[in-house]
């Protein structure tokens, strides 16, 4: 989950609105929490935090709906390319 929720917050380019899909050069996850059976959903954020052209870095996290942060992660990733026209 944080896998590709990190890889798809540098993976668009606009106008008008492409997802390219890249590859994940390094993947660093903590857990930090143990989701329970009452924990149904829960729900990942990411952010783009930096990078060039070829490589991107990105950090985020799962949480559960009442606010308990199961994990987080940052990694580093190549985008792929826009597609021709």
């Amino acid at each position: 989950m944080l896998d590709v929720s990190l890889a798809m917050s540098g993976s668009y380019s606009q106008p008008p609105l492409y997802l390219m899909p890249g590859l994940t050069l390094n993947l660093n996850t903590q857990f930090i929490g143990a989701a329970t059976n009452d924990d149904i959903k829960v729900y990942a954020t990411a952010r783009k935090t930096g990078g060039g052209r070829s490589v991107f870095f990105a950090s985020g996290e799962v949480f559960t709906p009442d606010g308990r942060i199961l994990a987080s992660a940052t990694g580093t990733f190549k985008p792929g390319r826009q597609p021709s026209s």
